[in-house]
């Protein structure tokens, strides 16, 4: 992919795509999550969806650092969930193999199928907590399948965010351990595309120029929050997750049909 590819584009295009990496980096600003998922669609539209995994590898690790440094008093979070970011690695082995052993759409539907009923269950009855005491056979487990699901599909956030629901981490501890998992994660991705030689110079300069507007947008979507109470931000998340899950549907059954 060369960067005269982007520069081809009408600049109508251009502008869109600029727009929607701006309200994705606000919407990831505000809720912690749906960055990936807005973006990726954003950048297949206008390149191709091998393009945009490439794209979005090299953006995420960069943008996620804004929430991590602008929550870094929740740091403290990190003890608690360290048995979930040690299982991630192993999640990432697991899902490399499931990608190559298994049909990615079929993958992408079961993902998408578990987190729409797990949404609209949390949405009727109110949010899942998990019961105490299983936090800590719960966490690694959460990080082996978090990591499977980024390496099979590219999608981890349903997974991750419902779990750290789940056991009630306030606003800024959430947003804090959402962009430290998704910068980790993102990390090894790159590394791995970098092994592969998909990383090149051109697709560094890309990545770091949408860099620009989406950290615009986090920083729009940092204001945002401040302003939101706890109850409407768990109704968010879980309005972005319910949306995550009907487009990972769409993903599985177009590339089942």
């Amino acid at each position: 992919m060369e960067a005269s590819r982007l520069l081809a584009v009408d600049h109508f295009t251009l502008a869109l795509l600029i727009l929607a990496v701006f309200v994705a980096g606000c919407l990831n600003g505000t809720t912690g999550i749906g960055f990936a998922n807005l973006t990726s669609v954003a950048l297949a539209l206008l390149l191709d969806a091998r393009a945009a995994v490439i794209l979005l590898s090299g953006i995420t690790p960069v943008i996620m650092l804004l929430p991590v440094v602008r929550y870094r008093d929740e740091a403290g979070v990190l003890r608690r969930l360290a048995p979930m970011f040690l299982a991630t690695p192993l999640g990432v082995l697991i899902g490399s193999y499931l990608l190559v052993a298994l049909p990615a759409p079929a993958i992408a539907l079961g993902l998408g199928v578990v987190t729409i009923a797990s949404t609209l269950l949390a949405l009727r009855r109110g949010a899942l907590v998990l019961p105490a005491g299983w936090e800590r056979r719960a966490s690694p487990l959460i990080g082996v399948v978090a990591g499977a699901a980024n390496s099979a599909v590219g999608v981890s956030g349903p997974i991750l965010a419902m779990y750290l629901l789940a056991i009630e981490l306030p606003k800024p501890a959430f947003a804090f351990t959402v962009a430290a998992m998704f910068a980790s994660m993102g990390v090894l991705r790159l590394v791995t595309l970098a092994g592969m030689g998909q990383v090149t110079p051109a697709t560094i300069g890309l990545s770091l120029a949408l860099c620009v507007p989406a950290a615009a947008g986090i920083r729009a979507g940092f204001w945002l929050q401040s302003r939101i109470e706890q109850r409407i931000f768990n109704r968010l998340v879980l309005g972005i997750l319910l949306l995550t899950g009907l487009q990972l549907v769409q993903r599985g059954l177009a590339g089942l049909s």
